[in-house]
């Protein structure tokens, strides 16, 4: 009933923000290393990826051409070139300088560690998150399993522009977002998932509709929110035993007053609502639920905070996903494939096809 409530309330709360308004320190045991590109590991045929002076090196060619780079070397020079889209790397054997040319802007770095030539394999090694970044994508690392992984966010994110263009043209406004405004809204949703293990969107089905008022400043929010949810066709296809503990529950939920309030530079929420009692029989009119909502939203890979800040910008909704993604400081092997998961779900729910 818990989990209900949480995915409950995650939704409604996804729902009141849209229509009212890493550096990891590498293992020093080389062995089992991998190296994750877009969800897939990178298989090294000949020589295997390694830590060196703390840093995780690994076979230049393999790793870049699995990016999507188009490589070439130059022996006499021992230089590496490596071109992916219009940016354009490439940096020598044993110097740490490293030349990132975009758009016909050059910026020169400096890595902290230089690539170098195993003599015993003949393979020349390169420091992959170093590389990896200065192409463009996002590096993280997932100790338990000891992999790097790897993440374009481009990949995930390149048709949001059009997957969302009827949202992006609601969120559109000249308002001076520096003033506070009355705020009306209504929604009316219908939300059918399939049976995930593990997620938290697995086997919803229902219909929500309601209405949103207030007083909203930016993602400040002082809120009222009615609304009705019917999970009948959902309850359903429960067990007995399972309909004769939600089938009250979800009675309740067919007329549900909550009150909201948010600090939008925190994202610590308080909500009101009589619903509560289900959870905790102890709470009356005068108890608020605490939660942060970034914080629900950066368990699922998601920095909604950049997302909010950078919506008041005019920046494409492409951009906006891939820099919150880009500020996400905690990854899994999982990560990519939770991402397209959270993607396609955000898709169905206030996609172009949802409307």
């Amino acid at each position: 009933m818990k989990k209900i409530l949480k995915n409950f309330l995650i939704t409604a709360l996804t729902l009141t923000l849209i229509l009212s308004g890493t550096t990891s320190v590498f293992a020093s045991d080389s062995a089992g290393i991998k190296v994750q590109y877009n969800g897939n590991n990178i298989t090294f045929t000949d020589a295997a990826a390694k830590i060196v002076d703390g840093r995780t090196m690994v076979p230049f060619r393999q790793t870049l051409e699995a990016m999507g780079a188009n490589v070439s070397f130059d022996p006499s020079t021992k230089t590496i070139l490596a071109k992916v889209g219009e940016r354009e790397i490439s940096f020598a054997v044993g110097e740490k300088d490293i030349t990132i040319i975009e758009n016909g802007v050059k910026t020169i770095k400096n890595m902290d560690v230089a690539p170098f030539i195993d003599t015993k394999l003949n393979r020349t090694y390169i420091p992959v998150r170093f590389i990896a970044e200065s192409i463009g994508y996002y590096v993280g690392w997932d100790s338990y399993e000891k992999t790097v992984v790897i993440i374009n966010p481009a990949t995930l994110f390149s048709n949001a522009d059009s997957d969302f263009s009827i949202i992006t043209k609601l969120l559109k406004t000249d308002l001076d977002f520096e003033k506070a405004y009355d705020t009306t809204s209504q929604f009316n949703v219908n939300v059918t998932t399939s049976k995930t293990p593990e997620s938290i969107f697995s086997g919803m089905d229902f219909t929500l509709t309601g209405k949103v008022s207030g007083i909203q400043q930016k993602a400040n929010a002082d809120m009222l929110m009615s609304l009705a949810l019917n999970a009948d066709k959902m309850v359903s296809t429960m067990s007995t035993e399972q309909k004769s503990q939600l089938q009250p529950f979800m009675d309740q939920l067919k007329n549900v007053t909550m009150k909201i309030k948010m600090n939008g530079e925190t994202g610590v929420t308080y909500m009101n609502s009589d619903i509560f009692k289900v959870m905790d029989p102890t709470v009356n009119s005068n108890t608020w639920y605490k939660m942060n909502v970034y914080d629900i939203y950066d368990d699922m890979g998601i920095d909604l905070r950049s997302m909010v800040n950078m919506n008041y910008s005019g920046i494409k909704l492409s951009k906006i996903l891939e820099e919150s993604f880009a500020a996400t400081d905690y990854v899994t092997e999982d990560t990519y494939q939770d991402m397209k998961t959270t993607y396609t779900f955000l898709k169905a729910l206030i996609g172009d096809k949802a409307f």
